[in-house]
């Protein structure tokens, strides 16, 4: 086995499953949602952009630069957003110095009960 290979992580709020080519579709809606890739501060993808946006993300996870996923709220079923974890030490077998980035989700589960980025209230 692996050190680092795609899991799901389920939460009380959401679940955390690997990123998959499958999801573009639903990932594409998630950002139209507060048109997020319109926002200066951040780097998503338009959702005409969202298969490219995925592609690299899995190029990542294959150099195990990273390991991406998409964020499903579990009340509902759907894909809200998505997130990756970087900068885990593959050759010392430690995620202790790692890292959150690319994280987004649709606007109006931020407003109400998945926020933009992993913290400990979802997975509780």
């Amino acid at each position: 086995m692996a050190f680092i290979e795609p899991v799901t992580l389920r939460g009380a709020i959401a679940t955390l499953e690997p990123l998959a080519v499958e999801h573009a579709l639903p990932l594409a809606k998630a950002t139209a949602d507060g048109e997020l890739w319109r926002l200066w501060y951040t780097g998503i993808a338009p959702p005409e952009k969202m298969e490219e946006y995925i592609a690299t993300a899995l190029d990542m996870r294959a150099r195990l630069d990273a390991m991406p996923f998409v964020v499903r709220e579990n009340a509902t079923g759907d894909i809200v957003g998505c997130t990756r974890y970087f900068n885990v030490d593959v050759a010392n077998r430690t995620a202790a110095r790692s890292a959150v980035s690319w994280t987004f989700s649709l606007r109006s589960s931020t407003e109400n009960r998945i926020p933009c980025a992993p913290r400990p209230t979802i997975w509780n």
